[in-house]
């Protein structure tokens, strides 16, 4: 597949046909392997994949987007956008939260937030702060080579240092070490790096 930096219109509507995207048992083993754990732990079905360079939208560059058949109808089954990241433990992350707004959408639509769009919603969404801890919580378990605050500035960076949002990142925290404990709890572990 050819990599580029993606450019999205500002409807969903308007959803390029061209852009290329896999099923996820088209990927690299590994890659492959990770997130069929993440979808059964999170009983979602494999959605489409797509890596990107980059992923800039109308106004500004995403780590991943999102897209739900319901507002693609080229689409069988969700497709995620991911962009590359500076590194494999981020990407992971970036990876689960998506999962994880699958997951809300399916299970809990009462959460899921298709789009935010202010940075208020983005910072205090249930779904948002749910899909950042979850996303958090599988980094620290697959890697726990540091705290899980950490983790959590890798996936919300800068949010502990912003006074207006460190109320915001504390949150994020707390749910991820609940989630963490969770998946102790019922024997869920990640695979290794």
């Amino acid at each position: 597949m050819a990599e580029k930096i993606f450019h999205f219109p500002e409807k969903l509507q308007a959803w390029p046909k061209a852009v290329p995207y896999r099923e996820a048992e088209e990927l690299n083993p590994g890659l492959f392997f990770f997130i069929l754990y993440l979808c059964e732990f999170l009983r979602i079905d494999l959605p489409y994949i797509s890596i990107a360079d980059g992923i800039a939208t109308h106004n500004h560059i995403v780590e991943a987007m999102l897209f739900l058949p319901e507002n693609s109808p080229d689409l069988e089954k969700p497709l995620i956008v991911i962009a590359k990241t500076d590194t494999p433990i981020h990407f992971a992350g970036v990876l689960a939260s998506q999962l994880r707004l699958i997951w809300q959408r399916t299970y809990h639509e009462s959460e899921f937030l298709p789009r935010p769009k202010t940075s208020a919603q983005r910072l205090s969404h249930p779904g948002e702060v749910d899909s950042d801890a979850f996303a958090i919580a599988i980094m620290y378990e697959m890697d726990r080579e540091y705290e899980i605050e950490y983790y959590g500035k890798i996936m919300c960076p800068g949010m502990d240092e912003d006074e207006n949002s460190k109320p915001y990142f504390a949150t994020r925290i707390i749910n991820a070490k609940m989630i963490y404990t969770q998946l102790q709890e019922r024997g869920n572990t990640v695979p290794a790096k």
